[in-house]
């Protein structure tokens, strides 16, 4: 099934996920959107290691194989590679977000 059609997809209607390799403009863009359109601002990284604490290696595979990557082991991935386990990753941190989220508001 489609995440679109998902129902998580429903409570993260909302949300709106900047993606991008190191230097991007990411944090440019999202400040943009937080002065035009008067957004809540998350910066995942800043939770990175709180999530690090949260996750386990049966709810969330790719992000607790990923963190014990060296970081050689990490970026000298294949580029396909990166790009499905990137996408596995975000969908994983989709539960324990929204209920930190839901504590946090």
């Amino acid at each position: 099934m489609p995440i679109n059609e998902t129902p998580i997809s429903h409570n993260l209607a909302h949300i709106y996920w900047i993606g991008g390799s190191p230097c991007s403009g990411k944090s440019a863009i999202a400040d943009a959107f937080v002065k035009k359109y008067g957004f809540v601002l998350y910066h995942c990284d800043q939770a990175y290691y709180k999530y690090c604490k949260l996750i386990t290696a049966e709810q969330q595979p790719t992000f607790h194989r990923l963190i014990h990557l060296s970081s050689e082991e990490l970026w000298m991935r294949p580029v396909p590679q990166q790009v499905a386990e990137e996408i596995a990753f975000y969908l994983s941190l989709a539960m324990p977000l929204l209920k930190m989220l839901t504590v946090c508001f």
